[in-house]
């Protein structure tokens, strides 16, 4: 009988899973944070597992579902797979209460005296990421993401959809009209043609009246 040979079971989280599809596209960092309008900061924390670093709420799953959007995998699953990591999380950190109050001597052989002072590092690290978000939020203008229509677009119909997403605070004008914001960010609003070059000016702004533009270029070709 052949012997055989042991080979380690290895897992892969929710992060080096995309960090892997997205290497695997020869994308950088930088090229995600441009073309879903993230910052690499939180790119690199979600791929990392730096959890505590991410923001909480709406914010977080708007992001987990334009990366994976913007790789072609299912948006759905990548939020499941986050929130079971967030539990999983969630219970070491309730695990990690539990021992410190059992008094020093326990403390002392669980949580060595070098992970508390990575876990204090950790502590000032997030305390000083969220001064520098909160100065962000305040200073930087909103997101905005328009899917719909491309631009340079050539159509024959005289009205078309104008479907996009934004911060849900924020405000939205097309072409200098006010646009309905849904809770989740989204925005869909009909807009009218005409024959020939239509230049549609998408504005989002937020409560500190900071503004972010995107442009459409769209060509109505009449009906032979």
């Amino acid at each position: 009988m052949s012997p055989f040979t042991s080979r380690r079971i290895t897992y892969q989280t929710l992060g080096e899973q995309l960090r892997a599809l997205r290497t695997s596209e020869g994308l950088s960092v930088s090229d995600v944070s441009a073309a879903i309008r993230v910052r690499q900061e939180y790119i690199a924390a979600l791929e990392a597992g730096h959890y505590t670093v991410l923001p909480s709420g709406i914010y977080i799953r708007n992001f987990l579902k334009e990366y994976a959007t913007f790789l072609g995998v299912s948006w759905k699953r990548v939020i499941t797979l986050y929130e079971k990591e967030m539990r999983a999380f969630a219970q070491h950190i309730e695990k990690g209460k539990y021992f410190a109050k059992q008094g020093p001597s326990l403390r002392a052989v669980v949580v060595p005296k070098l992970l508390r002072i990575g876990l204090l590092s950790t502590l000032m690290f997030v305390v000083f990421l969220y001064i520098g978000f909160s100065v962000y939020t305040t200073f930087a203008p909103p997101r905005l993401i328009v899917s719909e229509p491309f631009d340079n677009l050539i159509v024959q119909d005289h009205v078309l959809h104008v479907i996009g997403s934004t911060d849900s605070a924020s405000q939205v004008m097309i072409n200098g009209q006010s646009v309905p914001v849904q809770a989740s960010g989204g925005f869909e609003q009909r807009v009218s043609l005409h024959d020939g070059l239509n230049t549609i000016v998408i504005t989002a702004q937020n409560k500190h009246s900071r503004t972010r533009t995107v442009s459409r270029q769209v060509v109505v070709e009449p009906s032979s």
